[in-house]
């Protein structure tokens, strides 16, 4: 009977909504369910932006929704933030600059304040901002006792973030090319405790790893569910990087982030123009590098 009055009063809305002439979002929805088609990110906010923003969409899902509603002004994704960013900008200057250039995912690396640092995660949370506690430390994957050395990293961690991710990049090493089996194993080593750390705690790990990580490496995370940040730096040419990344884009399935360095390019548009490419292209989830940079072009 539930549903049934719930499919009555569907019907009456859309009726109702349709005689006086519809909204656009109402007559865009109807037309992509007809098709068959499903709304990106960017068409959900477009045809949300060309209505009186008051009508509920009818097929749009909830979460795309609710960022709609932030109406940002670029649509960005994932950033990194170091220490001397978070310090030296007050919390609400930060989270009205995530949402105007549209991330709902930052890499933080917090610094020591406390009370900043407590005030910026509830409020991002209450803006839907997702963060993750940003450690960037050589030594875990080079030291004899690196491994050792992140355990007692992660359990000294302390605030609710809903997340870690890990930046350790073994191929910086001057002895990497001929050790690369033994970087490898001990990369899983290293992915392996974090997930151990992070899953009683319901916190989401995430890693950065380069465009030629071993294929060893890439097999962990995607049957382990962890996220991999492709850095994809020092070539704009997105064309060519994904034909070379193909088969570790394909080994790591749909959990990857493509990260782009705002540095490499030398204008806003160039910038745009290589998201909206990678866009059509497959990639849905795309990161900048960073967010120093992102403000000082956008």
């Amino acid at each position: 009977m539930m549903r049934l009055f719930l499919c009555l009063i569907a019907s009456i809305y859309a009726a109702t909504s349709f005689a006086a002439g519809g909204s656009v979002l109402g007559e865009r929805s109807v037309k992509f369910k007809k098709e068959g088609a499903t709304l990106s990110y960017k068409q959900s906010v477009k045809v949300y932006n060309n209505t009186d923003q008051t009508t509920l969409p009818l097929n749009i899902p909830s979460y795309l929704f609710k960022k709609s509603l932030k109406n940002p002004q670029f649509n960005l994704g994932s950033t990194y933030m170091w220490k001397s960013a978070f310090e030296s900008t007050v919390n609400d200057t930060l989270l009205s600059q995530l949402n105007k250039y549209g991330i709902d995912t930052l890499l933080l690396s917090p610094g020591t304040n406390g009370i900043k640092i407590t005030d910026f995660l509830t409020k991002a949370q209450n803006q839907s901002i997702h963060v993750s506690r940003l450690l960037s430390e050589n030594s875990y994957a080079k030291d004899a006792n690196g491994v050792q050395k992140l355990i007692a990293k992660m359990q000294t961690l302390q605030y609710d973030f809903p997340g870690l991710h890990l930046n350790i990049e073994p191929h910086t090493f001057a002895d990497y090319k001929t050790n690369i089996p033994f970087y490898t194993a001990r990369m899983d080593s290293i992915y392996d405790v974090a997930k151990q750390w992070c899953d009683p705690r319901n916190m989401k790990l995430s890693v950065s790893i380069p465009m030629h990580l071993p294929i060893q490496n890439a097999t962990f995370l995607a049957n382990n569910n962890i996220t991999a940040y492709i850095m994809a730096y020092e070539n704009t040419d997105q064309q060519k990087l994904l034909t070379r990344t193909q088969l570790l884009r394909t080994t790591l399935g749909n959990n990857y982030v493509w990260v782009i360095r705002v540095s490499d390019f030398a204008t806003q548009q160039d910038l745009l123009d290589a998201v909206a490419y990678l866009n059509a292209n497959g990639v849905s989830r795309v990161a900048l590098y960073d967010f120093s940079t992102i403000s000082s072009m956008f």
